[in-house]
């Protein structure tokens, strides 16, 4: 049965498509109230609703929404289908279930990495490097403390977490590394390294009163890589990024990324001011659908 949350999002995936919830669906060809030009694309509608459109235009910010909004309309295409609703479109109505099922992997996933992106690993490499938080804590307003909490990030935490990833001796050296070059791209992840069987890293190098003294979430500090290459630019040069635990669970082979992406001259890339993250299946929308 649906709740509240599943009958607005049956009711605004309507609206998108251009259905009137008290019109029969997909009435006889001469029915006075179907547009002579009007287009049918049960695929296509989901693609772009449950991508951009959801994500977007309808205001929709609990994980619940994202998480039930997959579920209602791949329900809603199977009813068509046991109904016998628009058999004309029985193959395209098939397609459109296949996408659904996509997005019940996928669309949650989007919408956290969207939310939580870059990630503190990255947002560490932005203070420190170059990027969007770089000499933001040069003149805090009205405090260090305060600025952290806007950012979420503190120097000192940045600090620490890149000495941990790339060792104690690495800061000084890494921060004399100029900027070569920054990007805005939209990316495709082509590759997900897997979860690191243990969540702590490099800690067989310490003794045992470094260890004791660190924090726990700090001992634990783990990255996930992940190979990504211009969107549809299949020749284009791969190149690996990175995240911390925070977004670790979230990457998934197809999503795009549209954000700024850093290179320095030792190679290593790291990335922010993260504009969107969309799912495999996602489709750019007509203008007269973005305009919705």
């Amino acid at each position: 049965m649906f709740d509240s949350t599943s009958n607005q999002i049956l009711s605004s995936y309507f609206h998108f498509g251009g259905i009137a919830e008290d019109t029969t669906l997909c009435a006889s060809e001469n029915d006075p109230m179907i547009p002579d030009d009007m287009e049918v694309d049960f695929t296509y509608n989901v693609k772009v609703y449950l991508s951009s459109y959801i994500m977007n235009e309808t205001g929709y910010v609990k994980e619940d929404a994202f998480r039930e909004a997959p579920i209602v309309i791949e329900s809603f295409l199977n009813y068509l289908v046991r109904r016998q609703v628009c058999p004309e479109y029985l193959e395209d109505i098939q397609q459109a279930i296949k996408v659904a099922q996509l997005a019940k992997d996928e669309l949650l996933n989007c919408k956290l990495l969207t939310q939580d992106a870059p990630g503190k690993f990255n947002k560490a490499c932005s203070l420190l490097f170059g990027g969007e938080l770089y000499g933001r804590f040069d003149n805090p307003y009205p405090n260090e403390e305060s600025m952290a909490l806007l950012f979420g990030i503190h120097p000192e935490e940045a600090e620490q977490i890149v000495k941990k990833i790339f060792g104690d001796n690495a800061l000084n050296g890494l921060t004399e590394v100029k900027q070569a070059r920054k990007l805005r791209l939209t990316v495709e992840i082509i590759k997900v390294n897997e979860l690191p069987e243990s969540t702590t890293t490099n800690d067989t190098t310490e003794d045992d009163t470094t260890s004791e003294n660190e924090d726990d979430w700090l001992r634990s500090y783990f990255i996930r890589e992940f190979e990504v290459r211009e969107f549809e630019s299949p020749d284009a040069e791969p190149f690996t990024i990175t995240v911390g635990p925070d977004l670790a669970p979230y990457p998934m082979v197809g999503m795009s990324i549209h954000a700024d992406f850093h290179q320095l001259s030792n190679g290593f890339w790291y990335w922010d001011n993260t504009i969107y993250v969309y799912p495999s299946y996602y489709t750019k929308p007509e203008e007269s659908d973005s305009d919705e």
